[in-house]
This record gives structure tokens, sequence and C-alpha cells, in this order.
């Protein structure tokens, strides 16, 4: 093998050949052996001793010549080189490059060799430099302690210019005064529940500070996060033009959400089929110090994955933005116990991702053109399985609570608002229009002027037995304009091409703000109505739109859901029993026209869907419709169907009235801005 690996081929087979051999010789040869101990000595010795050992040498070795070459190589690796190298089974097929004249004799591993300066022999891999060569470095690394100090006033001094920090001074006297923002108590009191009363939460700044405390389940251990009544922008407040959002503190509202939490340990699946409130943790706020200068504040909800979504909407938006993300925290894999609670969670595993998140808002609220409040909610959970349990009403709800316009937007994190309708609501005598709106809206409300009585549409009768009908003996809702109104926004979605051709339309579409424009691409086919392939849009009447510059009002029927913008106050709130993927949306919109809201088209104002992935819970109820499983208790899908079900018959009977969850119920009731 060694003959045959070093002659085949290559100099040494044709010397071989040379000295009168026709074959190439075999392993069992001399001349075969003489081979492997020339290149054995050239490994080991170097070229000049080699080639003087073997010249005095026949081209046949008798086995002591062999025995004697192998004593010298080893006796000289012995003195020169400590660590013999494995002879590779075949030449390295890379060239070899040759090296400066100071560098060491290196330790050759292949048998196409290259002489250097220094008359030493080595093939690929190239020698290493000497120690000389490695001083620069050595004294780099030596000086690299002192250099830290200038690096980190460069980052002062960046972070100054961005403003996305206060200065020391502001910073201690906003501690000593109001304490932090997100300061969550993560240590469970006696009775099992994670609440903790005496949390203080206020605001302060981006700049993020950690209570470092042991991680026992018996001491207090405390996430001091970041906040956001200052939060991160590059400019200071814009003072010209109207505002349209009342005052308010983030502290406010995290201590009122964290103090009227159930008192349970987490999600688990059997709870949640049964409906029983969710214990959720308010672990970081963060407040915009941007001014809102449109009466609408898009409300919206997103897990811990679709950030990038939030991004596109607030780089498209340049208005308020009120964000609930979602962070779901298995309690089994983090802890490794079955009764465990959050308190019990890594305060370290926590503070990575509030450091995340506030970092995530800093940038949008720097570079973008959105005003954005961004809350990061945890949820911890018992079991795997109720994963896909995403509680996508609640977080509508706390986004709801967030928001302190008059005017409302009810949109997914996965669409993008059109430029025109911020550009409308900047006239400031449209913008009226609205609040007048919002207002009578309100009083009729408070004057009884809503409820089933006055529901719009079918939302009352659709879906309800013939027998409770009659039995009821209910009539057609009315149709005619009323003083409430949900304004729909007609949402559409992009087709052909790849996925980021898609998006790149869809963006192009809604920064254009041109209706015309997108008829064109409607069309086309390369813009459809959103779920084309579903009826639960269909009702918006898309050609009727697209020919029309006058709002209309469109009649509510089963699974109609569009996405709309309602007023703050009096608009009805999401049911909480709803988890996941299903009868969500469709069951919020039933109830707004339950409640007597008539559901008028925006002539020109639209959405865009940016496409994704399916969720894992819209994957969950996908299972659950397709193999059968429609219990109550069996799926997702089946707990939903009869949830709606149930309500359609609590609406026929005229006792419906949406369940939230307790915190929601509290603080709608004590928030400062909720009062007016």
């Amino acid at each position: 093998m060694w003959c045959s690996c070093y002659a085949a081929g290559n100099s040494y087979g044709k010397s071989c050949e040379n000295s009168g051999y026709e074959e190439l010789p075999t392993s069992t040869s001399s001349v075969c052996s003489r081979f492997r101990v020339e290149m054995y000595l050239r490994e080991r010795t170097g070229a000049s001793l080699a080639a003087g050992w073997l010249s005095s040498q026949p081209c046949r070795l008798s086995p002591i010549h062999l025995r004697k070459a192998q004593a010298v190589a080893q006796q000289h690796g012995r003195d020169h080189d400590p660590a013999p190298v494995p002879v590779p089974a075949s030449p390295s097929p890379l060239p070899p490059r040759p090296g400066p004249s100071d560098w060491n004799s290196p330790s050759c591993s292949s048998s196409k060799t290259t002489v250097y300066s220094n008359g030493s022999v080595c093939p690929y891999p190239y020698p290493y430099p000497s120690w000389r060569r490695l001083l620069p470095f050595l004294a780099l690394l030596l000086l690299l302690p002192l250099l830290v100090p200038v690096s980190a006033s460069v980052t002062s001094v960046k972070s100054t210019q961005l403003r996305l920090e206060l200065d020391l001074r502001q910073l201690q006297q906003t501690v000593a005064s109001t304490g932090f923002v997100g300061d969550v108590n993560t240590n469970p009191n006696p009775s099992g529940s994670q609440d903790s009363t005496s949390s203080q939460t206020t605001a302060t700044t981006t700049t993020t500070t950690t209570t470092t405390t042991s991680s026992s389940a018996t001491t207090a251990n405390a996430i001091r996060n970041q906040s956001s009544l200052s939060s991160s922008t590059t400019a200071e407040p814009n003072v010209d033009g109207p505002s349209y959002e009342l005052p308010g503190n983030p502290s406010e509202l995290t201590t009122c959400l964290n103090t009227h939490q159930p008192d349970i340990k987490g999600t688990s699946w059997v709870d949640a089929m049964r409906d029983q409130p969710t214990y959720f943790k308010v672990v970081g706020m963060w407040w915009s110090r941007k001014r809102a200068d449109v009466p609408v504040t898009i409300t919206t909800q997103l897990s811990w994955n679709r950030k990038w979504q939030l991004k596109a909407m607030c780089r498209s938006w340049a208005g308020p933005i009120a964000a609930v993300m979602h962070m779901p925290v298995l309690l089994p894999r983090l802890t490794r116990s079955r009764d465990a609670a959050l308190g019990d969670v890594s305060n370290a595993t926590l503070q990575r991702a509030v450091d995340t998140v506030a970092a995530f808002h800093a940038r949008l609220d720097a570079t973008q053109p959105c005003k954005l409040d961004l809350m990061l909610l945890a949820e911890p959970y018992r079991d795997g399985k109720s994963l896909v349990l995403y509680p996508v009403n609640t977080l509508r709800n706390y986004a709801r609570l967030m928001s302190r316009t008059p005017l409302i937007g009810l949109v997914d994190v996965d669409l993008i608002v059109s430029s025109n309708l911020r550009t409308e609501l900047l006239n400031t005598s449209i913008a009226a229009r609205y609040l007048v709106q919002a207002r009578e809206a309100a009083a009729a409300a408070a004057a009884g002027k809503a409820g089933p009585l006055f529901s719009t549409g079918s939302s009352r009768l659709h879906g309800v037995p013939g027998s409770v009908v009659a039995q009821l003996n209910l009539t057609a809702a009315r149709t005619a304009q009323g003083p409430r109104a949900a304004w729909v926004l007609p949402a559409f979605e992009t087709r052909g091409g790849s996925v980021s051709l898609q998006v790149e339309r869809a963006e192009k579409l809604a920064a254009g703000g041109s209706k015309s424009r997108l008829h064109a691409f409607y069309k086309q086919g390369k813009v459809l109505r959103f779920d084309w392939g579903s009826t639960g849009h269909k009702n918006t009447d898309y050609s009727r739109w697209f020919s029309t510059a006058e709002p209309y009002v469109v009649e509510w029927y089963d699974r109609y859901e569009p996405w709309v913008f309602v007023d703050r106050l009096s608009s009805s709130w999401s049911d909480a029993r709803f988890r996941g993927y299903g009868k969500n949306k469709i069951s919020h919109i039933r109830t707004l026209a339950y409640d007597g809201y008539e559901l008028r088209v925006h002539p020109s104002a639209f959405l865009i869907h940016r496409p994704h992935l399916e969720s894992s819970s819209s994957n969950a109820h996908a299972r659950g419709a397709l193999y059968g499983k429609k219990t109550k208790t069996s799926s997702m899908y089946g707990h939903n169907v009869f949830l709606y079900k149930m309500i359609q018959l609590s609406m026929a009977y005229g006792n419906y009235t949406p369940v939230v969850d307790p915190a929601t119920a509290a603080c709608r009731d004590k928030l400062s801005w909720w009062q007016q």
C-alpha cells in the first residue's frame, strides 16, 4: 500500500522504473521499502539528510538497512520533533504555498513537497508564524482592557445622539421617585397564586435594570426592566397640532393587570376546556413619547415569533399602535416540575426575553414612523398540549386597555394599513366628524340605546333553531343607519410570484394608498379579496367598493368577519373564552352587530395581508375539523364551535354579554383614561 501510494504516477515511481523495474513495485519489494524509507526520512529529518543517507545505499535495501534507516529517522525525530505526525494515505491534492524565510521549519505530512528559502521542506498545511510575528497580536490583547472604556464612551455618545436613554441623573431621580415599570414579583405567595399586590410598577427609561436575587421559590425574585413612558424615540414629543390621546401612565396599567389575575399557577388543557380564567403576568411595558396626531389607535396582538410582522405594520402606519406580545412559558420544560409556577423560572431566563423586546421596541420607535406602545405578557403553561391555545381575544382586550384615543382599529398584526386613512384623519375637519360619531355612540350606549333590541342585520337570528325564533316571536332586525358605526376596512391579499415579491407588492400598494392602482392589480388577479375561497369577507361587496366614492352599509351575516375601527369607550369587547384559532373574530363582529352597530364600509381606506406560514393554532384547528374531534373538550376546534353555538342561543334570548378575564373587567373601570 505504501509503495503504490508514493510511487503511482509521481517522480518516485519514475525513478523506480528507471532502476530497471518495468512494473510498479509492490508493497513487498525492497524498492517499495526503499521509497517508503525515503519518504519516512523526508517527513522526519528533512530532504537534505534523507538524500545524504540514501545516496550511499543501493536501490534494493536489505531488512537490516531498512531497520537502520528507521532507527536513524526515529532518533532524529526524538531530538528535533518529539510529536510525530502520521503520514497520510495519499498525497495532498492542494498545492503548497511557500512561506517567509523567518518561519519555523514545518512538520510536513504530504508527499508533494516545496523547498522554502530557509532550506525547509513542507507542503500544505501551511506553516505557522514564529513568536516574533505573534508579538503585535499579544500586545493588542494586553491593551484590549484599556480600550473598553473608549468603546463604551463611543456607544454612549451614539445612544445620546439617538436619544434612546435618559441621562444618568434623570434616571436616578426617576427611579428614586417612581420605581420601575414591569416590576414582576415571580415568587408565588403561600396560597399558590403568583400575584403580588405589593409590586410597584412605574415608568422609567429604556435602560434595563436587573435585580439579582436568589432563584429559590421562597425568595422574592423580581425582574426590574426598562419601561416606557419616556420610551425610545428620535426626537422630543412634537407639540405642534392637535393630540388626540389622553394622558396615561404605563405603571397604572401594569399594576392593575398584575394585581387582578386569578389565583392559579398556569394554563392547562383541562382548565382551558372548562373556560377557567387564565393567569398572565405583565413583565414589560414600553410607551412611546411621540404625539398621537390622528384619533385612531391600531390595536393588535402577536405571538413571540411574529415581531417582523409588527415591524411592517409600524413601518406602514405612522400613527398610534397598541400591541400586546404573548410569551408562552412552558413550566415543565424550564423547571423540570409538574407543579411549578412562574416564580420557579429562572430570573435570568425571563430577563433575557425582556431585554430582547426592549431593544426591539427601542429600534422601532426610534427608526419607524409609528407611535408604538408595547406590552410583553407572559403566560405560564403547565402542559405542552395547551400551547396551541393562543389567548387571542384576551390579548385584543389588553391592547384596547392600552389605547387612549377616541377610536380604535381592530387589526391583526399580519395586515398593513393603507396610507390614505392617515392622510384623511390628518384633516382636522374630517377627524372631527369621526370624533362626533364616537361621542354619539358612547352617549347612545349610556342612554340604553344598545343591545339586542337595536341589533342590525341577522346577528340575533342567524343559526338559531326555528322553534326558538317562533317561541320568542323574533322579527328581522332593523337595517337603517343608526348613531353607532363600525367602519369596515376592505381587506386584500396578494397572489402570484414569490413570497418576497408578494410582500413587496403589498407594501407598495399600502404605502401608495391609491384605490385606482389597487383596482388595476385586482383586475389582473395579482390582488384578491382576503380569504377569497371563503365567505368571511364576501359581504363587503368589493365590486361596489371599487365603483363608489361614498360609504355604504352592509348587513351582518354568518361568518362575516371584517376588520373595523370603532369608538373605544362603548364598543363591544372580545369574548376571552375563545382561544387559538376559529370563531374568535366572527363572534366579536357579530357581537358588534348584536349590540346595534352599523357596519359601514370605508370608501377609500383598505388593508393588505402580508403572507406568512400557518400558525400552530391554525394547524390544530384544521386537524380537529379533519379528524372529527368536534366535542367541547376533544379539540380546540370542537370547543370553539360549541362556544359559538351557545352564544347564538344567548343572543336569541337577548341575554348575551361577552365574557372577559378578571383583569380586563377590573381595569376598564379603574384606569384613569377609561373614566372619561
